[in-house]
């Protein structure tokens, strides 16, 4: 996505802004920028989540172990 976006935003750059000739390019710039920025704060956010959960198991191995048997006591009693 981000060669579209930058060849996108060339030619959005090179456009006549007065002229609605090029709007179409102008529309697909900004959505893709817009895309972007959301897939940005998306990863961002993931990547957190991920540390968070690495440092957990880390640190506390047994709160994962206990999750992981009641897990397997749940779907052993249904």
């Amino acid at each position: 996505i981000a060669i579209t976006l930058s060849i996108m935003h060339k030619k959005a750059s090179n456009v006549n802004w007065d002229s609605y000739n090029h709007q179409g390019v102008c529309t697909a710039a900004i959505v893709l920028w817009i895309v972007f920025i959301i897939m940005v704060f998306a990863s961002v956010f993931t990547v957190c989540t991920q540390v968070f959960d690495i440092i957990e198991c880390y640190t506390i191995p047994e709160k994962t172990i206990l999750e992981y048997l009641k897990h397997l006591m749940n779907t052993a009693s249904n």
